[in-house]
């Protein structure tokens, strides 16, 4: 009997060699829950997560891992400053509930990517015709619209305070569901030629007042998601405001020689004596 029971277990051994499986794993394979994709992102520690971006740690799992790299504040931990556009995007749509089918390796390209975004976005959105909507005001619907556009095309979620988006939105909207958008043509070979030579007029008009009122100039120093600091130079005359430069400071000192020779710079370029 012992003989057997030995050559029985043998031979079952033998079965979990030739598979290369281990017998303490069998059955418990399947009972082991696949780990989020976004530990890849960051640093597991014991029962905290370091971010690789920001290098940050926090306590927490694959939730505040998304919530973090996200870049939503109000969601109980602070977000990464640091993270790149493409991870960023897949974690915000994760977090909505969107992306359950999204899958995003973080060596593809900015095509494969919006490809496949676009793809898990248009199945998850309703299908539903712009005029049913403003029938309906389904206004989480248009919100979802809107949400696809920014990602898709990598637009900074800041575009919706500007002014000038807003005033498309009112414009349109004040139109009505009879509007439609102008063709790539028209806007590559009539509406931005236009807008331009629009600009180059209140340029050069600006700059003709200048002779005789003179400009102020200002600067402003702000810093983007990356942390990269940036120094405009703006020139401020009764006639209008002219944006001059833009200037990375980065890995500059803000010493005040360092802003006089900048300064002097543009005051060069404008004329010592239109400037007051």
């Amino acid at each position: 009997m012992i003989g057997s029971m030995t050559s029985a277990f043998l031979i079952t051994i033998g079965v979990f060699c030739v598979f290369g499986l281990r017998p303490s794993i069998v059955g418990k394979r399947n009972k082991v829950r696949k780990k989020d994709h976004f530990w890849e992102y960051v640093e597991e520690l014991d029962g905290r997560f370091k971010c690789n971006f920001c290098e940050r740690d926090f306590a927490g799992g694959a939730p505040r891992i998304k919530s973090h790299l996200a870049g939503v504040k109000g969601r109980d931990i602070d977000i990464c400053t640091k993270v790149p556009d493409d991870v960023q995007a897949e974690a915000y749509l994760a977090i909505g509930g969107h992306s359950k089918k999204l899958k995003i390796t973080s060596n593809s390209s900015n095509v494969e990517q919006s490809k496949k975004m676009s793809t898990s976005m248009s199945n998850d959105l309703h299908q539903t015709t712009i005029l049913e909507m403003c029938k309906k005001k389904d206004k989480s619907a248009v919100d979802k619209l809107l949400t696809q556009h920014i990602i898709l095309n990598n637009i900074s979620f800041n575009v919706v305070q500007t002014p000038a988006f807003i005033h498309f939105v009112q414009g349109v909207a004040e139109y009505g569901h009879g509007y439609k958008l102008p063709s790539y043509l028209t806007l590559r070979t009539k509406l931005i030629p236009n807008s331009r030579i629009e600009v180059e007029e209140y340029i050069s008009n600006v700059k003709k007042s200048r002779v005789t009122t003179g400009c102020t100039l200002m600067s402003d120093i702000w810093s983007d998601m990356k942390q990269r600091a940036f120094i405009n130079i703006i020139a401020y005359s009764p006639g209008g405001a002219v944006f001059m430069c833009s200037i990375d400071v980065s890995q500059e000192r803000k010493t005040g020689f360092f802003l006089k020779q900048i300064i002097s710079a543009v005051i060069e370029e404008i004329g010592p004596n239109h400037v007051v």
